[in-house]
């Protein structure tokens, strides 16, 4: 089993602790809405946003404000935190942040 720790700037997340605490940790075989919300917070970091303004419908490019510089950390933070791979057609699929929690749980059963 893997586990994952998020380190998050706490201001972006709207927690009142030391940025260096850790957020969260989450296993990878925990339930689907513990990926969600690892992978939110993931996102919420990477795009300084708040915790609460990442939502499952979310779509990068228009709701969030991601460019290609910025989904290309999120696939890379991705790949690293979950072990797995992702190459440019699953890259291309991903619209909405429900889209890449989609692809996550898929890679990390393969």
């Amino acid at each position: 089993m893997m586990q994952v720790c998020f380190i998050a700037d706490a201001a972006a997340l709207n927690h009142s602790t030391d940025s260096a605490t850790p957020i969260m940790t989450v296993s990878t075989t925990d339930t689907e809405v513990d990926l969600m919300t690892s992978i939110r917070i993931l996102v919420a970091d990477k795009l300084n946003l708040s915790f609460n303004v990442v939502q499952p419908e979310s779509v990068f490019r228009y709701d969030l404000g991601a460019d290609s510089l910025d989904m290309f950390e999120i696939f890379d933070e991705c790949e690293e935190v979950y072990d797995i791979k992702l190459n440019e057609t699953d890259r291309d699929a991903v619209i909405t942040v429900s889209d890449l929690h989609d692809l996550v749980r898929k890679k990390i059963r393969e």
